[in-house]
């Protein structure tokens, strides 16, 4: 007999045990269901399908223009520019950059020369180069301080301001001093758009 009360405890604790588990497994899942529910009622949640992360879009802060007016009109001002540029280079690019910086590019068989203006920058260098060089330097010409990069007394970035513009030049193929002044001495007036 006592075998017996001993085994009807055991299986009613069990059966206790076996609900109790049931009725908070019950709930858990009806709260993350609500959870999941108000989390997916949300656009800009990333954990909005059916529980799998998805990441968030995107947006490229570059936009391409088809001509230099276009791009002077899109970021609000015009910019001086260069009037010469080596053999062969041509512009064939002009975009804006997270609707600050204005760039035109110039190519020649592969080869690019990137030409950046942006107005009241925070910081001189708006070049976007985070590359390191062996030489630093600063040329001058015509009162501006140009801040040069480069190796083997070659020019591969330049950065320099003039009044409330800050300006870089890029170069795939490294320049020397002659050329870059030939360069940034030719750049003229603010284009009119």
């Amino acid at each position: 007999m006592k075998r017996m009360i001993t085994l009807v405890f055991v299986l009613a604790a069990v059966f206790c045990l076996a609900l109790t588990m049931t009725a908070c497994t019950g709930t858990r899942n009806k709260a993350n269901n609500n959870a999941n529910n108000a989390n997916n009622t949300k656009n800009d949640n990333p954990n909005n399908n059916n529980g799998q992360m998805t990441e968030p879009a995107t947006v490229n802060p570059i936009v391409d223009y088809k001509s230099l007016g276009e791009a002077e009109t899109a970021i609000g001002y015009s910019f001086m520019q260069p009037g010469m540029m080596p053999d062969g280079y041509a512009a064939n690019r002009y975009m804006v950059i997270d609707n600050k910086t204005i760039e035109v590019n110039y190519d020649y068989d592969g080869s690019a020369i990137s030409y950046r203006a942006m107005r009241n920058a925070a910081n001189d260098d708006i070049s976007g180069n985070y590359n390191t060089y062996g030489q630093t330097n600063t040329l001058n010409y015509n009162n501006v301080d140009y801040n040069t990069m480069g190796d083997n007394d070659l020019i591969s970035v330049a950065n320099w301001r003039t009044g409330d513009m800050s300006y870089s030049l890029m170069f795939d193929n490294p320049v020397d001093s002659d050329t870059f002044q030939s360069i940034v001495s030719s750049i003229g007036m603010p284009n009119k758009t």
